[in-house]
């Protein structure tokens, strides 16, 4: 609220926003309190207004007067792709900064994974192989080479898999 003073005495007031808002980054998984404004959640806001007027002004002649102050609804562009240049809003680059690590992190898990259950499973294959058949060295030789050709197959597999996943991602973010 400002005020401003006039030389014939008159008081001219100006509100605006005032207080500070508490908020955190909204997460698209999360549900919503309190009011979402561009991907943030403003739950609390705390208003401080002071008051202060001065009867002397003028002296004797002082004009008694009501102030009725009215509501004004406007819209207030956002700060985000809208190109305003007074302040930025990185909510929305934050967002995607964890999407796209959540995702690597979910594909690097499903790679160990995989790579560990092929390697078990190479290696029962080639142990039970090598049982059955171990009258030739040579023969445990080639089964042990499959079971390598299996794993880098897989590995890369699961690799171009990852890749485009985490591509994807951050083209759905953007």
């Amino acid at each position: 609220m400002d005020f401003i003073f006039h030389q014939d005495g008159a008081l001219e007031t100006r509100f605006m926003n005032t207080g500070n808002t508490q908020i955190h980054i909204q997460r698209f998984i999360e549900r919503q309190y309190g009011v979402k404004m561009k991907d943030i959640d403003g739950s609390l806001q705390h208003h401080y207004f002071s008051l202060k007027a001065d009867m002397d002004i003028s002296g004797t002649s002082n004009r008694y007067e009501t102030l009725d102050i009215e509501t004004e609804d406007r819209d207030i562009p956002s700060t985000g792709k809208s190109g305003s240049s007074s302040s930025s809003n990185s909510s929305s680059s934050n967002r995607a900064i964890v999407v796209v690590v959540e995702v690597v992190v979910v594909a690097v898990v499903v790679v160990v994974v995989v790579v560990v259950v092929v390697a078990v499973a190479v290696v029962h294959s080639s142990s039970s192989s090598s049982r059955s058949s171990s009258s030739s060295s040579s023969s445990s030789r080639s089964s042990s080479n499959r079971a390598i050709v299996v794993v880098v197959v897989v590995v890369v597999v699961v690799v171009v898999v990852v890749v485009v996943v985490v591509v994807v991602a951050v083209e759905v973010v953007q």
